[in-house]
């Protein structure tokens, strides 16, 4: 299995890590990803976000580009773990944005970010 440590930071109390998983690239595992016709070519990349060494969501994103230039990205993320809340509640933290934000390198933690190289071209999901 290829995984690839991608960047970390902290949401609430827990050191959060995001992964990628490189084997499976490509692969769709049932989600449906419909782009808009200017997207000529596309790829699907997997991650996992671990909090405290316990997988807690699993991101699949469909990157869509027009010739070299990113263009339109769908994400899915699926919850895992009994502590990911199923929605925001009050005035405190929403536990899911901020894991979302890790992946951006926005988390508080620094490491690097989920970038989209294309062609050699880096490009910052966000």
């Amino acid at each position: 299995m290829s995984v690839t440590f991608v960047t970390h930071g902290h949401v609430g109390s827990r050191v959060v890590m995001v992964f990628e998983l490189g084997n499976l690239r490509g692969t769709r595992r049932g989600h449906e990803f419909e782009f808009m016709s200017a997207v000529t070519n596309h790829q699907i990349r997997h991650y996992e976000l671990d909090a405290h060494g316990e997988l807690a969501l699993r991101f699949v994103m469909g990157l869509g580009y027009a010739e070299e230039y990113l263009r339109e990205v769908i994400v899915y993320v699926t919850k895992v773990h009994k502590d990911v809340l199923n929605a925001h509640v009050g005035d405190g933290e929403d536990t899911i944005e901020s894991m979302v934000l890790v992946t951006r390198g926005g988390g508080g933690g620094g490491g690097g970010e989920v970038d989209v190289v294309r062609r050699g071209k880096a490009r910052d999901l966000y």
